[in-house]
């Protein structure tokens, strides 16, 4: 058990200076990550008392509309923030190849 928090301790402190080049070289902007990091502990705490709740049935988040409406609109909010990202690295890519468009 100790082994274990003296492992994580190591890994968190070795990704902390790669937050700050995740965020510039994404663009992220620092407003949406700070209220992820709020609010994120309690939405995993409700998420667990959910699946504890329901016996592990994950179709129970779909049971009601308004949930499955904001899960649905996350997950396109999640796609379109990689679709950028993807043109990004088609456009580098096509430079660095020697391909013009």
């Amino acid at each position: 058990m100790v082994s274990f928090l003296i492992g994580n301790v190591f890994l968190l402190e070795l990704n902390i200076p790669l937050i700050g080049l995740w965020v510039r070289l994404y663009r992220f902007e620092p407003a949406p990550q700070l209220i992820g990091f709020v609010l994120g502990p309690m939405m995993e705490e409700y998420f667990r008392r959910t699946m504890l709740l329901s016996r592990r049935d994950a179709l129970v988040l779909l049971e009601r509309p308004g949930l499955a409406l904001l899960l649905a609109a996350a997950l396109l909010l999640f796609v379109a923030a990689l679709v950028p990202v993807s043109r990004w690295r088609a456009i580098i890519h096509r430079q660095t190849h020697g391909k013009t468009a």
